[in-house]
């Protein structure tokens, strides 16, 4: 197979959507400001993970194209606990050429 590495920001679906319960009048994160602190098990495609932002929760709902890109992402989000979404995003890893995105 044919692979190279790639930023996570340019794979399809990234940045990941953003939710969460917030009171009216909250603000969510933008350009991938809210720091990550928490994984969720890996869910097939689908990887979840959140932070806080302006003293509440926020959940960030990523889903990949296939389940060998959620495993990769899922690690590399697990292992940089800390960064904020933007600065994940620019972390690289290596995927098959095809599964690389726009």
């Amino acid at each position: 197979m044919n692979k190279k590495k790639i930023e996570i920001r340019y794979l399809d679906n990234w940045p990941p959507t953003e939710g969460g319960a917030h009171a009216r009048g909250s603000f969510f994160p933008r350009g991938g400001e809210g720091r990550v602190d928490k994984v969720e098990p890996l869910n097939g495609k689908q990887v979840i993970f959140s932070g806080e932002f302006d003293g509440h929760r926020v959940m960030y709902h990523f889903f990949a194209t296939d389940e060998k890109i959620a495993a990769k992402v899922h690690a590399v989000v697990s292992e940089n606990l800390g960064k904020t979404v933007a600065e994940i995003g620019a972390l690289e890893m290596e995927v098959e050429a095809k599964a690389a995105g726009r």
